[in-house]
């Protein structure tokens, strides 16, 4: 319990962290149909980290999906895995704000590890996204995540420690074809800035 207090304390006051690296989301407020599957590979590199990995969202209900990313990362040439999970709810759908944008709600849990450190992070988020219809059945989108970043860093060796940031990332993607998308992510999450491309296929 003292352990728990003392990592509480320290999330509630430490400014950053040394590691604020987590997967690019490439996400919109717009969540994937029910029943429907969106699969996808990214690769990302920022602030000394380097990552490629593999994305998948699923549709549960009408407004509702749920998200996992897993992928193969070197942070300072120590190499090591992520994975990701989270979900996200659409609060209110572009057809109530006179089709301007969807505003959506979700979280994200992720899970670092590394040979040197272990990287436990919780991020609330909020999404905005504007679509764009193009011809032949494809869209043109941009997209603004902003939220809290909750991390814990263990580096081996090292002390414990915590931190509560800031969370921000701007995204826009095109339909290549009809289903298949490619997409660009800027990231700030607390000190580190990160660029990534993404393309995904829509089941």
């Amino acid at each position: 319990m003292k352990r728990v207090g003392t990592i509480l304390f320290c999330l509630a006051l430490a400014p950053s962290s040394g590691l604020a690296y987590n997967i690019l989301g490439f996400d919109t407020a717009r969540p994937v149909e029910p029943q429907h599957l969106e699969a996808g590979a990214g690769i990302s590199i920022g602030d000394g980290a380097f990552a490629l990995y593999g994305t998948g969202r699923i549709g549960l209900v009408p407004e509702l999906e749920a998200f996992l990313r897993l992928g193969g990362l070197l942070i300072d040439k120590d190499p090591g895995a992520e994975l990701s999970l989270g979900g996200k709810f659409r609060a209110i759908p572009a057809k109530h704000m006179a089709d301007i944008a969807d505003v959506a709600v979700g979280g994200e849990l992720s899970v670092v590890k590394t040979d040197a450190l272990f990287v436990l992070s919780l991020d609330p988020k909020v999404w905005v996204s504007r679509h764009f219809a193009l011809p032949g059945d494809r869209e043109l989108f941009i997209s603004l995540t902003v939220g809290l970043a909750t991390t814990l860093t263990d580096i081996d060796g090292g002390d414990d420690s915590g931190s509560v940031g800031f969370n921000g990332a701007f995204c826009t993607g095109l339909d290549i074809v009809k289903n298949m998308a490619f997409a660009v992510e800027l990231r700030a999450r607390e000190d580190a800035r990160q660029v990534g491309l993404s393309v995904t296929y829509d089941f």
